[in-house]
């Protein structure tokens, strides 16, 4: 769970350098991998409402992560452009 502070720090960090949307995806990434390692946690991996926090923490994280792909094509490909 520790882990989850590295994600709410990243999602600062590019919200207070301009990248809203990509911080602030990543912070409700952040919070919701809370609410599933808490509920696994709690309640066991055997249950119902883990499973679905489990299914939405994935849902949450691949959209991070293909909203970072394409912020990192984009900054390439802008780098190349410039030069």
């Amino acid at each position: 769970m520790l882990t989850n502070v590295c994600y709410a720090v990243a999602g600062v960090m590019l919200t207070v350098n301009g990248d809203v949307l990509f911080g602030a995806v990543t912070e409700i990434a952040g919070v919701v991998s809370f609410i599933y390692h808490y509920l696994q946690l709690d309640l066991g991996k055997d249950r119902n409402e883990v499973r679905l926090a489990l299914v939405i923490d994935y849902i949450t994280a691949g959209k991070k992560m293909w909203i970072a792909s394409h912020y990192n094509f984009f900054m390439t490909c802008n780098i190349f452009l410039q030069e």
